[in-house]
Formats: structure tokens, sequence, C-alpha cells
């Protein structure tokens, strides 16, 4: 027998150690996680956390807050005599290069360029600071590198096309530079094509040379003495550790051995390393390889960790409606709210805790309790509770995949719900039985969407109807009887039929289908396109009952349908609903369009004599992966059909999404900011939404700490349910959870949070694997003029120093292949010509020395005036107004690429012609057909896809790509005409680099799988492994989980961190950049006229034969 007043007295005493243990943690804070960019001069350590820039002894210590503006400032470098930090900030919005005084003090500004500034190093004279920025550049892989001097004279720009880390030289003669890709990429034992590697440059001979060749990281070079100290995963466990390079002989030494976690985040003097290393500051001796620990204690109050109460508007994931439209239930935040359309009455949170996610609530048809899910065990379960509050009951155990939306019966007694493997689901609330109703394996699109929860409820809640999809994609609209679980295929895999759903008044059961083939044709005789395929259709469910729309007759000659009298409103009262039924024989065969005009439809769903459905006027890219769940971006029309009337009516605003309530009396939408209850009749005939409820009263509590636990879990499972390889290429998911979770109590950010769960991930070793955003809880910075930027002039300003003047270079404007981009000085009525000198911005002359971004830091619209002349003394000087532009990019591009057409058409006669495609979205295949049209009868094409950001259409221009012609067509008088027309003879060269990816690199692999030509470059990106449903966190984080990847005919598994290779591996080596050359595009033409050389007998003869004599 337990002695009850003993375990008291025991439980007293582990309450009093747990509340010491607390306090004593409150007063005696670990050590700080996860510094950032730390750099080491003396005996100090400068680094950034939580935003700002702070001071510690090379011993460790207290450190010192230097900076506390309410923004962020980064990359501290320590000037070589110790005496100035320059670091990155944006006090005054853009991010722009600071110097204050190393003890702390004002910040002096000395940079006002667009394409932000991420300060590097000093030069060793301590006379310039070097940065990167992304200023001049047209398409934004890697920045391009500037120093500025210390007291903040205009920029210029180093001698190399591109650039990300610098390490000086002792006399500042020579340079070590990492050339390209991320230093601190997540992607952890990355190998594809665009892997950081490190060059040599010598500012007076002007030579580069290469001083790495490993095929991976090597980053943070620093010199010392004949020998290079850098950072790299080359080592046995190929984690990141400091290596010592002797630059005579090229030995390599290994001086750190950690064998999990990387070397992050290098800075230096002249002797010695600071690095990060498993979220803690060290410190190497470069001498003798010797490594000291630096314990660092950052004395915040984490403001930005503590509890907030917000109101949750803005992260409204899910809504319902009550049978009597008097609730709204809505998922905010992760909690259940129910809203009341009386305003006058209170917003209650059902659910109330920031350390679980509850999800997609639905309210019973009865209206008395609330059904969800939620991650409070761990894992997903459903739960239903009182619409009132209080306790929950757990109507689910045991671990299922990642859940879709419940749908009561509409006996309120069993609820269906799917999962992310297609497996479909009936529980009974009472006995919580779970009968899985089917199951299938078939994804039906591998590019945008995943999720499907495409099911109803019968009015008997005995049957159910569902969709699942057939191996040609099709989906399949299917039957289920629960009382003797007998399944009945309603369609075949003929036609792609979705969203059934059963009219409440059972008398119908509608879906959605594809059958209209009536194309749109292209102009151009290449294309057609099935602009509307969908329509809606009725399914008669009980035999012998007159055809729902037998009075309507055709109209001759129109589409126009002319309608018989409509019911009264007595005749619609005295209607009496038989007994539910299905007859089953010959159902099919009772299915009859509506009478509508075929359109872009989704969303389809029934109430009572009323079916409703969303469209789109037409298809866009976005508008894809909305199919089954309504994205951020798709807004649809809401059109109402009554069955009775036969007429449809079209509500006058699109919305983000609608939802009936259970019997399907009631209309909730979200509409704008805001979300709209009426009755479906109500809205059918006033064509109105009704009422906005009130959601100023929605209170929640933000716990940051358990709500940062919560995203990282949900992120956790995302992974371990979408990634496309169950063991997640042979790593322990649940250990590598474990231990980085254990990380959490040290982040101090949103963002922080965001690196967190990049890390783990970047274990998997894999591309796509994106998370960002998130609530980030920004404070309000101090007011400044709104939006201010640096304008600019679509111009290149080059120094003149005899004249000491700038004088203006290239202006950017149209070309004759894109006529649509505009440039502020490209203009007939600015008179400024290429070769003149500026001598004023706003009445300020301007001078060589000068900063002129300074004098252009604006608002949007804003205008400036603009003093120009043929001479460096100003006379005969022109003055014009101009509104510089926001980005250059588009301008600069557009100049590119024309002169690369023009280049590609000069050397080789007309004979071949060019195309760069920038991605493989909508916009690519516009870009490809542009340039289809104009060069497919030449001789040869180079197809560049350097740079591609990827997308989904490859296999589209490869259709185009692959087209032969067969045939001449002669007409008399006239040239033949080749046939088809939109075939080419053409032979191809592709050009690909280290920043083709994704689809891009698709693109190189299809090409060479059918042979279609040589490809010039290096090898790619090295990311194959798509992503097609980024997961929303509570706070509108994304996660994305890569989860489709590729494997081609010879069994081997396509691109993944390495990149698609090229044919003929040629690397546009950075002195051949820089003196304005492009080798790849060089070989592109040597090559593909070589292969016109070799072209043997035309196919189709060019000579048509001898007429006939009949």
């Amino acid at each position: 027998m337990i002695d009850q007043g003993g375990m008291c007295f025991m439980r007293k005493i582990v309450w009093i150690m747990a509340y010491v243990l607390v306090a004593g943690l409150t007063y005696a804070a670990p050590p700080a996680r996860f510094m950032a960019e730390p750099d080491i001069n003396g005996k100090r350590i400068v680094f950034s956390y939580e935003g700002d820039l702070w001071m510690v002894p090379e011993t460790g210590g207290t450190a010192t807050r230097l900076t506390s503006f309410p923004g962020t400032e980064s990359s501290p470098k320590f000037s070589p005599d110790g005496k100035w930090i320059a670091f990155s900030g944006n006090y005054d919005g853009a991010q722009a290069v600071y110097k204050m005084p190393a003890e702390g003090g004002e910040p002096i500004r000395l940079t006002w360029n667009p394409g932000r500034a991420r300060v590097l190093d000093w030069t060793p004279d301590g006379k310039r600071i070097v940065f990167s920025s992304y200023m001049k550049t047209f398409i934004y892989r890697d920045p391009k590198l500037f120093s500025v001097k210390a007291d903040g004279t205009a920029p210029e720009q180093l001698p190399l096309d591109r650039g990300v880390l610098v390490g000086f030289n002792p006399d500042g003669s020579e340079m070590l530079y990492c050339r390209k890709g991320n230093p601190e990429y997540q992607w952890k034992r990355y190998r594809g094509g665009s892997y950081v590697d490190i060059w040599r440059y010598n500012f007076k001979t002007r030579q580069f040379s290469p001083v790495t060749d490993f095929v991976g990281k090597n980053t943070y070079p620093m010199w010392f003495g004949n020998a290079m100290v850098f950072v790299s995963d080359r080592g046995p466990h190929k984690v990141c550790n400091v290596f010592l390079k002797d630059l005579a002989t090229g030995t390599v030494k290994q001086l750190t051995h950690y064998d999990k976690l990387d070397v992050m985040m290098a800075g230096h003097d002249d002797s010695r390393m600071v690095y990060l290393q498993d979220g803690t500051l060290h410190v190497l001796n470069a001498a003798n390889g010797k490594v000291e620990d630096v314990s660092v204690m950052v004395p915040s109050d984490r403001w930005r960790l503590r509890d907030r109460v917000i109101n949750p508007e803005k992260y409204v994931h899910f809504m319902d409606a009550s049978n009597d439209g008097k609730t709204a239930l809505l998922e905010a935040r992760g909690d259940v709210y129910a809203v009341p359309s009386d305003k006058k009455e209170d917003t209650l949170n059902l659910s109330a805790s920031s350390a679980s996610r509850e999800r997609l609530p639905r309210i019973s048809p009865d209206g008395k309790w609330v059904c969800f899910f939620s991650d409070r065990t761990g894992e997903y379960q459903l739960y239903k509770q009182s619409i009132g509050g209080g306790p929950w009951l757990q109507l689910t155990d045991g671990r299922f995949a990642y859940p879709y939306r419940p749908a009561w019966s509409p006996d309120g007694k069993k609820i269906l719900f799917g999962t992310k493997t297609f497996r479909i689901y009936v529980l009974d609330v009472t006995s919580k039985k779970l009968t899985k109703v089917d199951e299938y394996h078939q994804l039906k699109n591998d590019e945008f969407y995943w999720e499907i929860d495409d099911y109803g409820w019968a009015p008997d809640s005995n049957w159910i109807c569902y969709t699942t999809v057939a191996k040609n994609r099709n989906s399949m609209v299917k039957l289920y009887r629960i009382s003797d679980g007998k399944r009945v295929a309603l369609t075949d895999d003929f036609y792609d039929n979705l969203n059934p759903r059963f009219d409440k008044n059972g008398d119908y059961l509608y879906y959605l289908s594809s059958r209209n083939f009536n194309v749109q044709m292209d102009f151009y005789e290449d294309d057609h396109i099935l602009n509307s395929p969908y329509t809606p259709v009725a399914v008669q469910l009980r035999v012998g009952e007159k055809p729902p729309f037998a009075d309507l007759a055709a109209v001759p000659g129109g589409d126009e349908t002319e309608k018989s009298d409509k019911p009264d409103k007595d005749d619609k009262d005295k209607k009496t609903t038989p007994e539910f039924r299905i007859d089953l024989a010959q159902l099919s065969s009772r299915t009859f369009p509506l009478p509508v005009k075929p359109g872009n439809y989704l969303y389809l769903k029934a109430g009572n004599g009323k079916v409703t459905w969303g469209s789109v006027d037409k298809w866009v890219e976005h508008d894809y992966d909305a199919v089954f769940k309504p994205n951020r971006s798709t807004k649809v029309w809401l059109h109402i059909f009554d069955m009775d009337e036969k007429e449809e009516v079209k509500l006058p605003e699109e919305v983000q999404d609608f939802r009936l309530s259970p019997d399907g009396s009631q209309l909730i939408t979200h509409k704008g900011g805001g979300y709209h209850i009426n009755a479906v009749d109500k809205a059918y005939s006033q064509k109105k939404f009704g009422e906005a409820v009130d959601l100023s009263k929605m209170v929640y509590t933000v716990q940051t700490m358990a709500e940062y636990n919560q995203i990282f879990n949900d992120a956790w499972r995302w992974w371990r349910d979408f990634f496309y390889d169950k063991n997640l290429h042979g790593h322990d998911w649940k250990k590598l959870g474990e231990q980085y979770r254990a990380y959490i109590p040290y982040v101090t950010s949103r963002n922080g949070l965001n690196w967190l769960i990049s890390q783990m991930v970047g274990e998997v070793s894999v591309g796509h694997a994106y998370i960002f955003g998130g609530d980030q809880n920004r404070v309000r910075q101090p007011e400044n003029r709104a939006e201010i930027y640096p304008g600019l002039l679509g111009a290149d300003l080059v120094p003149d120093r005899k004249a000491g003047r700038y004088r203006f270079g290239t202006i950017f404007g149209p070309t004759k292949y894109n006529l649509d981009v505009t440039g502020p000085l490209a203009r007939p009525d600015v008179g400024v010509k290429e070769g003149d000198y500026l001598i004023a911005i706003n009445d300020h002359n301007i001078t060589d020395s000068d900063n002129w971004f300074r004098y252009v830091q604006i608002v949007s619209g804003e205008t400036i005036s603009l003093t120009v002349s043929n001479r460096a003394d100003g006379k005969d000087g022109r003055t014009f107004r101009v509104t510089p532009v926001f980005s250059e990019r588009q301008l600069r591009y557009v100049h590119w690429l024309a002169h690369n057409i023009d280049y590609v058409l000069k050397k080789t006669n007309g004979q071949v012609g060019y195309m760069h495609i920038n991605d493989m979205s909508d916009r690519g295949i516009g870009e490809f057909d542009k340039f289809w049209r104009a060069f497919r009868y030449r001789k040869g094409i180079i197809i560049d896809v350097r740079r591609n950001s990827g997308g989904w259409t490859e296999y589209i221009l490869i259709d185009k790509l692959e087209r032969k012609m067969v045939a001449y067509n002669v007409l008399t008088d006239m040239n033949p005409m080749r046939y088809p027309g939109a075939a080419s003879t053409a032979k191809y060269v592709a050009i690909s680099n280290e920043y083709n990816g994704s689809d891009g690199e698709a693109f190189i692999q299809h090409f060479k799988a059918r042979k279609m030509g040589k490809v010039i470059g290096v090898p790619s990106w090295g990311g194959l492994v798509g992503i097609i449903n980024g997961q929303l966190t509570v706070d509108n984080g994304t996660v994305y989980q890569p989860n489709n990847s590729f494997y081609g005919k010879e069994g081997k598994w396509w691109v993944e961190n390495h990149g698609a290779d090229p044919d003929i591996t040629l690397d546009n080596d950075p002195g051949s950049v820089v003196a304005g050359k492009d080798p790849q595009l060089d070989k592109a033409i040597e090559v593909v006229l070589e292969e016109m050389k070799k072209a043997g007998k035309p196919e189709v003869p060019v000579q048509h034969p001898a007429y006939p004599i009949r």
C-alpha cells in the first residue's frame, strides 16, 4: 500500500527542485549559440547576433552590443589597424556599406548603390572596403565585386567577372577569391556545377589562375605566408573543416578534424581564423593549428521571443460555416475560432495553443460539435470538441499519413477524410472504428500539386462519392456503400472527371467532366489548346424519372436555350423528397450535361437543388496547383446553378475560396481580406456574398518558443511523409530531428528557425530544399521617406579621370528583338548620347570622385533633373527631366541577348540562329516560340540555357525541336513550302552552365537522350528532385520537400548533386569574360558549323520531281 502523505511530500520536493533549477537557469543563462559572420583583430572578436553587432574578447566572456538599430546589421569586418568596423546595414532603407569606430559609435554610410552591398573585407592598406553587389548584373546568380574608399567616394568594380569571397596577400598585390557559388549553402556535401571554388588574381599582371580543383566546397580563403588557409568538405567525413594549402607545392594539410558538423562563416586576421562550429565560436592559430574554444555570453533581452498577442486574421488557412449561417469556423494561426455572424457576440478560440496546430475544422450538421486534426500527440489525430469549447475527445490514434479535409456525415455519426497516400477513411464517431474506403497510388500531377481531397457524402450517410486517378491520369468517379463495402465505378478513365458531390435533396450526383474538345487554334498553325475543357454534369440517381433538362429545346442556329415554363414557388414548396436511393442499373447512362457553356471550372460543390463551382478566365501557371486546394494566387468566379429554374448566375466579384455548410444551405466565401456568409438561395437570387463576419475579436497569444517547436515538428513530418525517398538518402531521420530540435532554445528569430530547419534538411543532401517566410515579428523602423530606393538611369557611367567627370557608356533601351522595354535615357525626347559627360544631378555638380548614386535616392515615380554635355567643362550643357527606374535587369538582359543574336548571325553569315531561354515556365515557352519562328528554317540553331531558372515546360520545347519535315508543298509561281511548316531541318547545339537549374537541366538530359545535338559548357546546378506541394506553416512560412526524382533509360538517377554533363566541357574562364569574350558561345558556333558541314543529302529533295503528264 502506498503512503499517500509520503507521495505528496515527494511531489513537493520534486516541484521545489524543478523551481530552483528553472530559477537558476533564468539567472545563469547558458553560453550563446549561432552567432554569425565573426571577424577577429587583436584581442577582439566582432560578430552579428539578433540583427545587431556585438564585440567579445578573443578569450570569450560577456559580449558588448555595438548597434541597436531596429534593422539588420551584418557582415562586420575589422580594418587592418583595428580602429574601424565596416559592415552591411539598412539604416536608411536599402542595404549599404557602413563603417563605425571599433569601440562603437555612430555609423557612417559609404555606399548608395542598388543590388545590395555585402561587406567582404578591407584592402590590406586599410584604404578601401571590398563588397559584393548585384549591381550591373542582369541574372541574379553570382554578384560582382566592388570596392569603396573608406571616405565614401564612388565605388569601383574590381577587374573580375564575379565573386563571393576575397582574401588579400599582405601587400594587396594579389588576391584569393571565391568566384562562384554559395559559401554557406545548406545543401551539405554538394557536388553540383555551382560548387564554390577558389582562384588567384594578380593585380599587376592581371593574371587569373585556379587554386582549387576539388569539386565541392572551397571557401573562406585566408592568405598566410605562402599558404592558403581555407574551409572545405574534402575530408573523409565530407564535413567542412579547416585546411592549409601550400601555394607553391600544392600540398594540402587538414588542420581541424570535425566529423559531424561543419565549420561555418569564417573570418580572419593575418594569422588566425575565427569560425562557427556546432553553433559556437572557435579561433584557430594558422601557425600551429591550435584551436581555442570561445564561450560567449550575450546579455540580450530576447524581446523577439517574448509572448505577444495578435489578431490572427492574416493567418487563416481554412473555413467552414454552420447550417444556420450564424457561425463561421476558421483555422487561424493553428487555432480553431468560432466567429459569430452577429457582430454583438463574442468570438471563441476553441483550441488556444501555440504548442500544437489544429487544422481543417468542420462543424457538425447539428451545429453542436467541431472536428479537427491536431498534432498535440506528435502526430496529427482527429478530435472533436463542443462548439462552445471544453475538453477534446480524441477520435483516432496510431499514425497515418498526412491527413486531408474531414467531412461529417449528414447524420453526424461518421467522419470521412483522406490522406497523403490517397487512402480514404470513414471513422465511426462513437466506436472510433476506422474503415478504409479505398486507396490508389497514381499521382495525378507531378509538376504542381499532390493533395487531393475529392470526396463527399450522400444524404443517407451510407453512400460516399469520390475519385481515384487512373494510369492515364484521368480521374474516375466511384461510389462506396458503407453498409456492405460495395464499390461502384460510375465513370471509367476515358474522360477526366473531378469533384463528385451529391445534391442534398438526393436527386442527383454532380461532377465536373473534361469532355469539351472544341479547341482554340494558334494563329501560326503550330499549336492548339483546350480552352474550356470542363462541363458540369448531373447523374440522375433514380431510374424511370424524367431527364432534368428534357424541357430545354435548342434554339436553331445558336448556342442559347429556350426554357419551358419555370416552376412557381408553390410548386417548389409542394415538392416532396422521395426516400434516398441509388438505382445502380444503367446509372452512368443517366448522365446529363448542365445547360451551361463549358469552361475552366474547378471546386464543384452541391447544395440543396443548387450546384456551385468556380471558374478562371484562362489557365495560367499558378492556377495548376489550385485544382484541388485554393492557393494564394488564384481567384475564381463563383457560379450557382439552380436545378429547378435551370439557370446559372455568376457572382460579380472573384473570390479566393468558397465552401458550403454541411447541409449545403449556407455559402461562406473568402474575398479580399474578409469572410462572408450568405444563404445559397440568397446568393443566387441577389448575386451577393452576404455580410462579412467581424474578425476584430479574434485573439491569439503567440507563445514564440512553443510555436517554433511546432513549426519545426511540422517541417520534420512533412519531409518524412513527402520526400521522394522513404529512407531519406540513408539517414536516421528521427535521430536527425532530435539532434537539431535540441538547438531550438538557442534560436533568436524566425529567420534563425528557418536557418536551423534548413541545416537539418541539408543533411539529406538534395536540392530544392527551400525553407522561407513566416512571421518575422519585425519592429517598425524610424519613419523615413517612404520606400526610398537608388534610382537607375539605364546606362553605364564610366569615370574619365583626365576630365574629372563621368561619361555615359552604353545606354540601354529597346532592341529590335525587344521593343517592349523602356529606358530612362533611351527616348527621343531625352537627348543624352553615349560619350556625353554627366555634369549635374538635381543641380548638384558631379565629379568623377562623387558617388553619384547618393543623389538619386528617390521614391517610385519621382523625376530628377539631369544635366549633360559633350564637354567636360559643362558648356553647352543640356538639362532633361528623367524618371529613373528601380531595376536595370531587363534592360541589360535584352542588350546582352541582342548582342548574342547579332554576333551569331554575323559569325555564321546568317546561317545560324541563336536563342536564350531564361526559364522553363509559360514565359520561357513564349520566348522559345519567338526565336523558333524566327530561326527554324536556318541551317543551325544554338539553344542557350545558361542561367535557366527551371520550371516544368522543357518537354514542350523538345516536342517542337523534334518535329521533322517530310515533304515540300508546291504552288504555282511560289517557292516550295516546307511541310509541315512548324518543322526544322537545322542542326542544334545547346549551351549549359553551372547555373542552368532544375527543368533547364532536364532539358539538357532530354536533349541528349534524344540525340538532338552536342552540348557545350560545364555541369549544371545538379538539382532535379523537384517540388510540387510546398506546405504552409502556421505563420505563413513555406517548407518545400523535394518529392519527385527522375531516372533515365540507363537506370540511373538524373542530374541530382552532380549536374547535367556537357558533351564538350568548357568553362568561361574569368580572364576571357573580363576581356568581353564568351568562349562557350564561340565553341557552340564552331561546333554547329562543323555539324552543318557534315550534313549529308537532304531527306527531302530540294528540287521537285517532274510534273506529271496525265
